[in-house]
């Protein structure tokens, strides 16, 4: 079970709630990731109504895979969000670069993820 641990009172934090929420929801959504136990169908399926035993094993596993994949998607753009605030530019590409355009484009797409599914992170 996850324990919220308190953090020290830093008078400055109310400065950058986003960095705060990004160092206290890493730990949270790996523990997730890795505890989870289910997942939401309509990850890959928006529309699916009828359930028999071996279509319900064949998008099971398809949603599964897929979820985990969303999860660790979300996972990695929380944590360069936060390297970025920390200021660790030395492994990361020069803002005008293709790669540091490429890592960008990634960071939205998980961020994009982590709004479309805020409420489906339970187990």
């Amino acid at each position: 079970m996850y324990v919220y641990e308190k953090p020290q009172h830093d008078p400055n934090a109310w400065q950058h709630v986003a960095y705060a929420t990004a160092k206290f929801l890493v730990p949270l959504l790996k523990e997730f990731e890795h505890r989870n136990h289910s997942f939401p169908v309509n990850t890959v399926f928006p529309n699916f109504r009828q359930w028999d035993w071996e279509t319900q094993t064949q998008v099971s596993d398809i949603c599964a895979k897929l979820w985990g994949e969303y999860l660790r998607r979300m996972i990695w753009s929380f944590e360069y969000f936060i390297k970025a605030e920390e200021d660790e530019y030395d492994d990361l590409p020069n803002w005008g670069s293709n790669e540091r355009q490429m890592m960008e484009q990634r960071y939205k797409e998980g961020m994009a993820l982590f709004a479309k599914y805020f409420r489906d992170l339970w187990d």
